[in-house]
């Protein structure tokens, strides 16, 4: 840390005297007449870490924020409605482990039942998904699907000979086990037979549901 340097007329010992006693970055920045982020940088020239969020705003903001994370409000409702920053509000959800939902425009929070239903039990394409959801590109259902782990298939149309999706066994595993969807089910989404995803079950060593060893993992 050089104590030489200064800003606004106040040495480095001074700004970080004040910080460490427990004033904030905009209460520093109101005292001296300069920006929160001037103090920020010079901070970080002295190598002085940033408090945790949680422990500078103990206040009914983050309490508000973290409130409406917790009901997955999304981040487009949350920052105008508490008048907060998207920064902070992701910094909370990111000390917490809340994931955070997004607005879709003409449908809101795409929730994953809703979705898994709609793509696995439905057996709906991703654009007609899109259509219902009023959005003009398909990408942002593809990215719901694979932050909730839902199998994607591959694009285009399915013909009897299309086993892409067999010959995959990660996803074959994760349909399977994971999602718990049934041969019948997989047959219809791979375009093939029964004994055809049968034949990759056991190619790819995936145990039966019916053996006791799937029901231990």
């Amino acid at each position: 840390m050089n104590p030489k340097r200064t800003l606004k007329g106040k040495t480095s010992d001074w700004i970080v005297s004040e910080y460490i006693s427990g004033k904030t970055l905009q209460k520093i920045a109101d005292e001296i007449g300069c920006s929160k982020q001037a103090i920020h940088q010079h901070l970080q020239y002295c190598n002085i870490p940033r408090r945790p969020t949680k422990t500078q705003n103990k206040c009914q903001k983050y309490k508000d924020i973290l409130k409406g994370l917790k009901k997955n409000e999304p981040l487009g409702r949350i920052v105008p409605r508490l008048k907060t920053s998207a920064t902070l509000v992701k910094r909370v959800a990111q000390e917490n482990k809340i994931p955070i939902h997004k607005e879709i425009r003409g449908y809101g929070p795409i929730d994953r039942d809703w979705l898994y239903t709609k793509y696995i039990k439905e057996y709906m394409s991703v654009s007609k998904i899109a259509k219902l959801l009023k959005i003009k590109t398909y990408p942002t259902v593809v990215r719901n699907l694979k932050q909730y782990g839902i199998p994607v298939r591959p694009r285009g149309r399915y013909v009897s000979n299309n086993m892409n999706l067999l010959r995959n066994k990660l996803w074959l595993y994760k349909a399977y086990v994971g999602e718990g969807l049934s041969i019948v089910q997989l047959a219809k989404m791979s375009g093939s037979y029964y004994s055809t995803v049968q034949y990759w079950l056991k190619k790819h060593q995936i145990p039966n549901k019916r053996d006791p060893q799937i029901k231990s993992m």
